[in-house]
């Protein structure tokens, strides 16, 4: 998405989202079930299969949960896999393909547009209503819950809360005599505080890192002016004059210096080892607050701020992103179980102390509060910007459809080429809306 590096994973993640629609369309005739099955619904003898991506320490936790609660549950059995993110998606693909999708199984949003569309995963809001309501989510805020909707129905349910930040080394701020961002922090103040960080440091640093090659703080940008990349039935939620002014704005911030410079900015892939605020080429940039730990241990303190915004904006331009979903195949004959078991995953006291922040910041807020006290450094950063910015932030726009993963790299080859002059911004916004349109077409 924003160097060599993002680049190819981006062609890959276009490559798996093409293998996905070939093998899930192959298999979409053969998907069906009930959201009432549950396999003899009894509780007893049931095997269910849960499969989901990540690492050691997670795969760890998991297992811990799933066997406490195979010890409260008698006769239920839960066989579990896991894989890094690029296989468990080649493996999900082909495990839908062959008809034997898991009972369980870990969703990451740019794929759960394509996979319900599919018929792969079960309608969940069945078990969510009425006085026995097998999934409880009282204790979940309403913006994070909505990630894993579709129109009125739920589909998935969040396992973590993430949002977006400003990140800014506060020791350099206050060095410089800058004043430290907080909520109203506008736009002619970044530029301002830009100029004063360009004069000091003799043109060395920049205030922040260019924001103008990532399609996700475009739509934050978009968000402040009441659009979105993208309209709930898949269309565009913007026009190739926002773009336009988009583009216009920030190459121009980095022309003034106020953003960093073009060498620096494409070889930003938004992990911390390319940071440009933790190589000291910059004093701050956007990034999800789910990375703060990663910070903290590669660069030290570093502080979260709200994003700049005009004083007209409609919103912070943050909104409640997700780790993951929690989703239930569609064909699976024990759905009821299934169910029962997210439910105890997600909001059983017990399970959310042992998956601790494995997969974020727990969305049930009762556990979240629990594990509290405990955190230091980058989670407790995290933690308190969220509950900060609870009130401020909206709920996830619309997920791209199917072929929207492309424009992620697009995104970034074109403004590419604007900042190291080799096109010009209304060129580039025409080009690359031509693009936008083309690839969910």
């Amino acid at each position: 998405m924003m160097s060599s590096q993002l680049s190819s994973r981006g062609r890959r993640f276009a490559a798996l989202t093409a293998t996905l629609a070939t093998l899930l369309g192959a298999a979409a005739c053969g998907v069906g079930g009930d959201a009432g099955s549950s396999g003899g619904g009894t509780g007893s003898d049931v095997t269910l299969t849960f499969q989901w991506w990540g690492n050691d320490d997670r795969a760890k936790a998991t297992q811990q949960v799933v066997d406490l609660y195979e010890s409260k549950n008698p006769g239920v059995k839960i066989e579990t896999s896991y894989a890094p993110d690029a296989n468990y998606w080649e493996k999900m693909a082909t495990q839908v393909a062959g008809g034997n999708t898991p009972d369980i199984f870990q969703m990451k949003l740019e794929y759960f547009k394509e996979y319900q569309a599919r018929g792969v995963i079960a309608d969940l809001t069945p078990y969510t209503t009425g006085s026995d309501a097998a999934l409880h989510t009282a204790s979940m805020p309403k913006q994070y819950l909505a990630a894993g909707q579709i129109g009125d129905k739920t589909y998935g349910l969040p396992t973590g809360q993430a949002t977006q930040a400003l990140f800014y080394d506060p020791k350099a701020w206050t060095a410089l005599g800058l004043t430290k961002p907080a909520p109203g922090w506008t736009w002619d103040d970044l530029k301002a505080d830009g100029a004063k960080v360009k004069a000091a440091t003799k043109g060395t640093k920049a205030v922040m890192a260019d924001f103008g090659d990532e399609a996700p703080w475009f739509e934050a940008w978009l968000l402040q002016h009441g659009k979105s990349l993208y309209t709930d039935d898949g269309k565009l939620n913007f026009t190739e004059t926002d773009l336009r002014d988009f583009w216009t704005f920030t190459s121009g911030l980095a022309a003034e210096g106020v953003l960093t410079p073009a060498k620096v900015t494409t070889a930003n892939d938004r992990t911390v080892a390319n940071s440009p605020l933790v190589k000291r080429a910059a004093l701050a940039e956007i990034n999800d607050v789910s990375l703060a730990s990663s910070y903290f241990d590669g660069f030290g303190d570093v502080a979260l701020a709200p994003l700049p915004s005009a004083p007209d904006a409609k919103t912070s331009g943050s909104f409640a992103g997700v780790t993951q979903l929690l989703t239930v195949s569609n064909k699976s004959t024990h759905q009821k179980e299934a169910v029962k078991f997210i439910d105890f995953f997600l909001n059983d006291p017990q399970a959310g102390k042992i998956l601790g922040l494995t997969r974020g910041m727990p969305a049930n807020q009762t556990v979240l509060t629990a594990l509290s006290p405990t955190f230091k450094a980058g989670d407790k950063a995290t933690y308190d910007f969220e509950q900060a910015m609870a009130d401020k932030i909206v709920s996830r726009p619309p997920v791209a459809p199917e072929g929207g993963s492309q424009s992620l790299t697009d995104f970034k080859n074109e403004y590419d080429k604007v900042i190291f002059g080799k096109e010009s911004v209304a060129d580039a916004a025409k080009a690359m809306f031509a693009k936008f349109q083309s690839n969910i077409s």
